[in-house]
């Protein structure tokens, strides 16, 4: 068992805002006379304090000399913070409680490694960023979330030259309070018009699959060490946020699921190693993720610019395929 305990203080003190001739100048209010720098005056001066604790309890139990399962109970925080644009309130630190059962296993005389886990865990006073006005991020605590999953890897030596590597994890979260939109995230008793994302709604940000398969091949050439590996990686769908109701998601995009293959040869000696390697194979254009350059109900409807997901929305893909030799050296 631990205990850990915290205090967080986060503070930002300066001006917010833009000078008289600006073409944009939203947010642009002086509340003192008190000049920051070379900017008007000093408008913002805010502070979040906070003082906690986190705990962790562990057991575990051997079954045998090849087995060994275990039960955790543990507790995370994630400081808060002052957002830059001065009218929005700062956010606060936000919670994950996980409850986790595994196992860890030795099989076939030492030839294979099966290690899992399945979990669950209680989100509470979640922050969300979002991309606001005058493209400024705001961040908002907006309730509370679950998330439950499984997750295993194994080993396996086929023969005395050929293994064999295979992990997996799979997920599903969902907030547990309806998110409203007022201006900005937040959570309220009653959405009444102004309902963001239902309780319920799908988490952005991970996908509900990922899995990948190595194998390694190891042989002897002209009296060198040699290998010959390949690899199997695939990524499910993502939404790239959590608001449905109110348009976002929908003018964001997802992105789709894609599986990509690498694949690598080479010599090793205890001195020395050189390798040869084709990092996605097949050229595969996986997105890594979607954005926009403002508030997606603006920038996302702008016809400046064409991708998925819709006009102004911009998609930074996974890196294409890449062709190297790498050379090492030890001393």
């Amino acid at each position: 068992g631990g205990l850990r305990a915290f205090r967080a203080r986060n503070s930002l003190l300066g001006f917010f805002g833009f000078s008289d001739n600006f073409s944009s100048n939203t947010d642009y209010i002086c509340t003192s006379n008190v000049p920051f720098r070379d900017a008007l005056c000093t408008n913002l001066n805010k502070t979040v304090e906070e003082d906690g604790y986190t705990h962790r309890l562990n057991l575990s139990y051997h079954v045998n000399d090849d087995v060994m399962v275990y039960g955790t109970y543990s507790t995370g925080f994630r400081p808060g913070g002052v957002n830059r644009r001065g009218a929005l309130p700062p956010y606060d630190s936000d919670f994950l409680t996980n409850y986790e059962f595994g196992w860890k296993t030795t099989l076939m005389d030492g030839r294979m490694r099966f290690n899992g886990a399945v979990f669950h865990e209680v989100w509470e006073d979640a922050q969300f960023s979002v991309l606001g006005a005058n493209g400024l991020t705001e961040v908002r605590n907006i309730g509370g979330a679950e998330i439950d999953g499984i997750e295993g890897d194994v080993s396996w030596l086929v023969t005395d030259n050929f293994e064999l590597n295979a992990a997996a994890t799979a997920l599903h979260g969902e907030t547990t309070v309806d998110v409203c939109n007022v201006d900005e995230i937040t959570e309220l008793p009653d959405c009444v018009n102004l309902l963001a994302a239902p309780s319920g709604t799908r988490l952005p940000g991970s996908a509900e699959l990922k899995a990948n398969l190595t194998g390694r091949y190891t042989f002897t050439i002209g009296g060198l060490d040699a290998f010959a590996q390949g690899s199997l990686i695939y990524n499910g769908d993502v939404f790239n946020d959590l608001r449905v109701t109110s348009g976002e998601r929908a003018l964001l995009g997802n992105n789709d699921a894609y599986t990509t293959v690498d694949f690598s040869t080479g010599v090793e000696m205890p001195a020395w190693s050189l390798r040869f390697y084709i990092d996605n194979l097949t050229d595969e254009r996986g997105e890594i993720f979607h954005y926009a350059e403002c508030a997606a109900l603006h920038c996302a409807t702008d016809n400046t610019a064409e991708a998925p997901g819709g006009p102004g929305v911009y998609v930074v893909p996974v890196q294409p395929r890449t062709i190297g030799i790498r050379f090492g050296q030890r001393f």
